[in-house]
Formats: structure tokens, C-alpha cells, sequence
């Protein structure tokens, strides 16, 4: 029997990029905070996931800059953790779309 995943769509709620960004649900309630090393080290956050005294998942990554590329990774890490799906629903970026384009060329 296959296992059910709760399936969270996720939003930012800055323009990307950034050095940090709130990723919210559908009903506006944060659920993970996520910096690039730099940013984290600020407030003494290490990097990887870890779950903050408020429930608030704080996501430390190694990037000089935080785009829709590093926040579906970040998920993907969190998801681990969490046991739920994540979706991110941020707007396409230009990466978005050179990596949809080189997807295509890469099908046989």
C-alpha cells in the first residue's frame, strides 16, 4: 500500500533573488524561513533544516542568493524531515525557463 503525502503548495512572499525569504502556504501561514549562509550565520543558524522554538522551519543554504531553483531544493530537503510534499508555486524565473527548455532538449 502506497504511502499518502500531504501536498503543501508554497508561495514567496519576496521578489526573487534575495538573501532571505518567508515561504508561506496557501492560507498565508509561514511555514519555513529560508536564508543563504550568509544571511543564517546573522543569526547563528546553521546550515541544513531545523525547527525553530516558534514551528517554523529555518532552512540554511548554501547559495550566495536565494531564486525558485534553490527554494524547490530546499524543499525537497525539507520534505525529508517533514514526511509532506511540497509544492512551490513561485512565478517562472528566466532559470526556469532555460531549465524547461533544457529538459526538452535532453528527452530522447
Amino acid at each position: 500500500m502506497k504511502e499518502h503525502k500531504n501536498i503543501i503548495k508554497i508561495n514567496p512572499t519576496c521578489e526573487y533573488p534575495c538573501q532571505w525569504d518567508d515561504l508561506i502556504d496557501s492560507r498565508k501561514k509561514v511555514i519555513a524561513t529560508i536564508y543563504t549562509l550568509e544571511e543564517g550565520k546573522k543569526d547563528n543558524l546553521k546550515p541544513g533544516v531545523t525547527k525553530g522554538k516558534d514551528g517554523i522551519y529555518d532552512i540554511v543554504v548554501y547559495a550566495k542568493e536565494i531564486n525558485n531553483e534553490v527554494v524547490r531544493n530546499a524543499l525537497k530537503d525539507l520534505e525529508k524531515i517533514t514526511g509532506k510534499q511540497y509544492i512551490f508555486a513561485g512565478s517562472s524565473s528566466p532559470e526556469d525557463k532555460i531549465i524547461t527548455y533544457a529538459k526538452k532538449l535532453m528527452r530522447p
